[in-house]
């Protein structure tokens, strides 16, 4: 007679003779086979690569109709070409936003460095770009000088135990123009202290500090031409072409504050001029009040504390008008340019300033180089800031305003030339919603 296996031998072979299919597998539990050893620098790009291909699903959808929010209806949407007012609605995209990161692996590539990334690039640039070397020059010399006039003031408020952070005093001619700060710089200090004590919206720093700076600074150029102050808070990039893209999505919408810019005195000429470009605009919006004026400064403003990208917002807005001048570069066959010129740009966070440059590396590569930033709360830095503002328009005005004009082929009669003794049109102005407050 046969003996019975033992119960511990017989539930062994039972478990031998299981048959486990490969769905009974629990992924989680098996073992991964050992990775092949790499480099540090290969895994970091693949980990890039793999970050940037995370755009989010909804900006994907192919839905026609504009996607509605609390403060948003579909009248309201049917036309975008709307000026912006203080009581606009700050909404700035209808797609997911992107951050710095992503603008990485956009078209055009978008990445951001610090001033001392700049510094070696220098002399390349200065050959390379058209009026970068001008625009360093006068950012220079806005940074390290302070009026002579203004020292006493500035001293005698400074608080107790404050490290007198002065640039050297000059009694330069050029700096005459800022004698008057003294009672300008007391309003904006108490300006500055009730926006940060009562917490205000970005809107209420716009029109009680932002405007007021640009303003002030276009108000003290020593040209006859008018700078502008342009509000473009309700103004979107159009046509959508001109927006960076990813591979499979359409472009980011952005928008940003204020632009600088200046109005084509001639619309004749205008017309004609962007006729031989088969395009509505120079710019990189086909607004109604933005296409005939020369933009060569951006402006954004974001509480320090906000979610969104002031920076991104820049970059975008920035490299939609690169992207029209390459278009208009292209086709004007006489132009012997093959970047456009270094544009400045600004972003307040609150009482900080900061000041970048942006430059078009390659045809497809644009970078933001940080130069400056000032702390406002600080007298001494205020004054330094709105000195720079100022130097920054009169760089535009003398250097990139001819340097474009130039490449679209636009030629001044003699009265229409900056700084002649006609007066531009001005009629049509650009709405301006700051400077009420």
């Amino acid at each position: 007679m046969v003996q019975p296996l033992p119960k511990d031998d017989r539930i062994t072979d039972w478990l031998d003779n299981i048959e486990i299919g490969s769905d009974s597998i629990d992924p989680a539990q098996s073992c991964p086979p050992p990775a092949t050893p790499t480099s540090p620098s290969a895994h970091l790009k693949r980990k890039l690569a793999a970050m940037g291909d995370k755009t989010p699903t909804a900006k994907r959808t192919r839905v026609e109709i504009p996607l509605l929010t609390p403060t948003q209806s579909l009248q309201r949407t049917a036309s975008e070409d709307t000026l912006s007012s203080t009581t606009v609605s700050r909404s700035r995209s209808l797609s997911p936003p992107k951050g710095k990161h992503e603008l990485l692996f956009m078209n055009p590539s978008i990445s951001f460095q610090q001033e001392e990334d700049l510094v070696p690039r220098q002399a390349e640039f200065e050959k390379t770009i058209p009026c970068f070397r001008s625009l360093m020059q006068a950012v220079h010399s806005a940074r390290s000088r302070l009026p002579k006039s203004l020292e006493g003031f500035l001293r005698s408020r400074l608080r107790p135990y404050q490290p007198a952070l002065f640039a050297p005093f000059s009694d330069d001619e050029d700096l005459d123009v800022f004698d008057d700060l003294a009672q300008v710089i007391e309003e904006w200090d108490g300006n500055i202290k009730h926006c940060k004590e009562e917490n205000v919206t970005e809107d209420e720093w716009c029109d009680k500090l932002v405007y007021k700076m640009l303003e002030s600074a276009a108000g003290r150029l020593d040209i006859s031409a008018r700078v502008e102050v342009a509000n473009v808070k309700a103004i979107d990039i159009s046509p959508p072409a001109l927006l960076p893209t990813d591979e499979g999505s359409r472009g980011q919408k952005k928008r940003v504050d204020y632009t600088i810019c200046y109005k084509l005195p001639d619309k004749r000429k205008v017309v004609k001029t962007l006729s031989k470009y088969n395009t509505r605009s120079f710019t990189q919006s086909n607004h109604d009040r933005l296409w005939n004026r020369v933009l060569f400064s951006h402006v954004e403003v974001k509480r320090q504390n906000s979610p969104r990208d002031g920076e991104s917002q820049l970059a975008v807005w920035t490299a939609a008008g690169f992207k029209k001048l390459q278009e208009i570069r292209d086709w004007h066959l006489q132009t012997n340019w093959t970047r456009p010129a270094a544009q400045p740009l600004w972003l307040w966070e609150d009482d900080q300033l900061k000041l970048y440059i942006a430059l078009m590396e390659a045809s497809e590569e644009m970078v933001i180089y940080a130069l400056a930033d000032w702390q406002l709360k600080q007298d001494a830095q205020l004054v330094s800031a709105l000195i720079c503002i100022t130097k920054v328009m009169q760089w535009a005005m003398r250097e990139y305003l001819p340097w474009y004009k130039s490449m679209v082929g636009y030629v001044d009669d003699a009265e229409d030339a900056v700084g002649g003794d006609t007066p531009a049109d001005t009629s049509g102005e650009v709405d301006i919603s700051g400077g009420q407050g």
